[in-house]
């Protein structure tokens, strides 16, 4: 059985027949993604935070065979928000960029740790999303668990846990706009947009949830399909 992590554990939670398609088939499925698909544009992002601008750039177009108007828009939000949020962890002490944890009991990658003054240490977790989803995420089980486990793993005293939040714009080009008008109202857009700092209250509940979820995922013999709005995302829908 597959050593749990978050983002397993979620997509079995999601759709059983998804999680089955991805980690007990893995199938890697070849297409072309949407230019704004969200799976698409985490994976640049965290790319982009966690590496360089460069290397989440050559990832995003690579992904295309022919470059279109849209992507170069989405693209120029995404490079805006990078250059925004390496400014803003030149302010932080940044102790790992990236801190993968693979034990038997779980893995994870948590994007990233900061020292703090008191001998204690951050733990971070970029989200590129809507405001409406803020929420959302900080009731989730995923940082908790990665607080847990990188105590258990490197001794070290967690002191908070936090999401660095990268509100999306969602605006659509009018009628009346040339692309280039488009695009600078969506820069000048974003640029009023703040950055996030979210505060999460550590909860021993978040661990006993997510050990029901991989309970459940270790007893499901059938993978069955789970319908819903993820499925207009998910790359092994029928084209």
């Amino acid at each position: 059985m597959r050593t749990p992590s978050y983002s397993s554990i979620n997509t079995h939670h999601t759709c059983p027949r998804k999680y089955k398609y991805r980690y007990v088939d893995e199938i890697k499925y070849i297409y072309t993604p949407a230019a704004d698909a969200p799976d698409l544009i985490g994976k640049v992002f965290h790319l982009g935070m966690e590496k360089d601008i460069a290397h989440a750039e050559k990832y995003y177009f690579d992904m295309f065979p022919v470059v279109s108007d849209q992507q170069i828009t989405e693209w120029m939000k995404i490079n805006r928000y990078l250059e925004r949020g390496h400014k803003y962890l030149r302010h932080l002490d940044v102790k790992h960029r990236e801190f993968d944890i693979d034990i038997d009991d779980f893995r994870g990658i948590i994007d990233l740790v900061t020292d703090n003054h008191d001998g204690t240490v951050d733990i971070w977790d970029y989200k590129y999303c809507s405001e409406k989803s803020v929420d959302a995420y900080a009731k989730n089980e995923q940082l908790h668990l990665y607080k847990y486990f990188y105590e258990k793993v490197t001794g070290e005293r967690v002191g908070n846990i936090r999401l660095l939040i990268f509100p999306k714009v969602f605006s659509k080009q009018r009628s009346d706009e040339s692309v280039i008008q488009f695009r600078n109202r969506v820069m000048s857009e974003l640029d009023d947009k703040k950055i996030l700092k979210v505060s999460i209250c550590y909860s021993e509940m978040m661990l006993k949830s997510f050990a029901m979820k991989v309970e459940t995922r270790n007893n499901d013999k059938l993978l069955n399909s789970a319908k819903g709005d993820h499925c207009e995302w998910c790359e092994y829908k029928k084209k």
